[in-house]
């Protein structure tokens, strides 16, 4: 069973990602038409994953430069674009729709205290 801990960081979490995915998708035409919940969400819960676990790899305990930043911003596109073109407007994601992706994320979680100032 989860401990207090756990829940309060795994609501924080969720809220996060509400409000990025909120000011990344916002009018950006993401999505060919007609495309359902369910591929919507599998979208979205690959990008947390690939975000999550780029984050935890190599933004908690170093400073990131402005190329190897990036370099990672170009390497979630391609995951993205790879694993879900099916569903993507013109089969691949824009890379400023990724980048306001990882870039909030990783400012929720620098204000959070995660990870280092950029």
């Amino acid at each position: 069973m989860n401990n207090l801990k756990d829940l309060q960081h795994g609501f924080i979490e969720n809220e996060i990602w509400i409000l990025t995915f909120g000011g990344a998708f916002q009018r950006s035409g993401v999505y060919k038409k007609n495309i359902g919940k369910d591929h919507r969400k599998e979208l979205r819960e690959y990008i947390v994953k690939i975000v999550t676990d780029l984050v935890g790899k190599n933004y908690k305990d170093k400073k990131v430069s402005f190329e190897d930043h990036i370099k990672n911003l170009k390497a979630v596109k391609a995951k993205i674009d790879k694993e879900h073109f099916k569903i993507l407007a013109g089969g691949k994601i824009k890379l400023g729709i990724v980048q306001k992706i990882v870039n909030l994320y990783l400012k929720y979680q620098w204000c959070l205290g995660v990870v280092k100032t950029p």
